[in-house]
């Protein structure tokens, strides 16, 4: 991790900061994500280490700076997952179920190690099989994860379980034995339709977890972001705050059918919001920034602070507002990335290839079409998270 990246970290932490405190929000109520060792070994490529596991280690040793200087600014940290779902039908699509569970272990054990100065009570951690469009019929059963993702250190468990992929799965958790202290943050939005779910269906589907580990035990929460990458949405802003707002008030109605006392089911999502469209060129870096640039973001971080409280959303954090998207910022942050390979494409993309040519044009981190190139960066050497980076 490099210095420049430490410096980087520490400006983005301070602007949230910040902003939370004027809008009165305590820090232990904002959670701030960064991605996994796994996560940006799914997305940037090994061209130097030639081994899996020493390539996700150094990548965990790198991260560590990350996730504690998040952690000693006073902030929850959220460590995003996908690698340990998504990553079984992009990365290891070509390799056999135990292939996966034992690259996911890895995954895992190194997240933990880098978390070692991290108490489980100030971490969360967001598990899903990728948010972009796709139908999704070759993603990994819960049912074959749920194991290992249960061995992972933080306390909060954020996982996709209301899309039509997923909206079953509840019933894996009828199998298990919960894990004392665990609690369990399911998707009840669906951050890829403007449908806006009825809160009788959100209180339906929070009911389905809290049969199974209890009322204490369970935070409702979105499926996914509402914009993984800046400018990327699929749900309109004015829809994505009318949906917080129905998942809100469908809590409030499981809270009624839980019991008739104090007990509270508390709300939360699972991080990137809609940017502001005059600050998109330069968060995407399609434009130089302006001289205001950094007090731009911060009054942009002041309001989306203020839509979360309006809708009622418990726990809250700045919408990803700053970031291009959900793992680059991360990466920039660190050395030893200086060549380029092939982004990884999606199984069920390459086997849907009359729906996947449809994306033709459309860029992100995984090859969604191949009629259409994407790169990324790939591991080059030595990786080293930077000072200006955290800073």
């Amino acid at each position: 991790y490099t210095d420049a990246g430490l410096k980087d970290l520490q400006e983005e932490i301070e602007r949230v900061c910040s902003s939370a405190k004027a809008k009165g929000i305590p820090l232990e109520k904002v959670f701030f994500s960064s991605p996994s060792p796994g996560t940006l070994a799914n997305f940037f490529q090994d061209d130097y280490f030639n081994d899996h596991t020493k390539y996700v280690e150094a990548l965990g040793k790198a991260m560590q700076k990350e996730y504690e200087a998040i952690y000693k600014a006073g902030l929850t940290l959220q460590v995003d997952c996908p690698d340990l779902a998504m990553g079984r039908h992009t990365k290891f699509k070509d390799g056999s179920l135990a292939d996966f569970r034992a690259a996911a272990a890895v995954h895992v054990r190194v997240m933990n190690e880098a978390l070692v100065n991290v108490p489980a009570d100030r971490t969360r951690m967001h598990v899903c099989w990728g948010n972009y469009p796709g139908p999704h019929h070759m993603d990994v059963p819960l049912a074959d994860i749920i194991d290992i993702v249960l061995d992972a250190k933080p306390k909060y468990l954020s996982i996709e379980a209301c899309n039509p992929g997923h909206a079953h799965e509840w019933e894996v958790f009828e199998n298990i034995k919960w894990p004392a202290g665990k609690v369990i943050m399911p998707g009840v939005l669906d951050t890829t339709t403007s449908h806006i779910e009825h809160p009788k269906l959100i209180a339906q589907r929070l009911m389905n977890y809290v049969r199974f580990v209890g009322a204490s035990n369970v935070i409702a929460c979105t499926d996914c972001g509402f914009s993984t990458a800046a400018g990327a949405m699929n749900v309109p802003t004015e829809i994505v705050y009318a949906k917080l707002q129905s998942m809100v008030k469908g809590a409030r109605i499981a809270e009624e059918m839980v019991a008739k006392d104090l007990f509270r089911i508390a709300t939360t999502h699972v991080g990137s919001l809609p940017r502001p469209a005059e600050l998109l060129p330069y968060i995407r870096g399609d434009q130089p920034a302006p001289a205001d640039f950094q007090q731009k973001l911060a009054s942009a971080t002041e309001e989306l602070f203020a839509k979360q409280l309006d809708a009622g959303i418990d726990f809250v954090n700045d919408g990803e507002l700053g970031r291009r998207d959900y793992v680059t910022a991360a990466r920039n942050r660190m050395d030893g990335f200086d060549s380029e390979k092939a982004a990884t494409g999606a199984a069920d993309l390459e086997e849907m290839q009359e729906f996947s040519d449809k994306l033709e044009g459309r860029k992100g981190l995984l090859t969604l079409t191949k009629k259409t190139e994407v790169k990324n960066a790939a591991c080059s050497g030595p990786i080293t998270y930077t000072d200006a980076g955290l800073k």
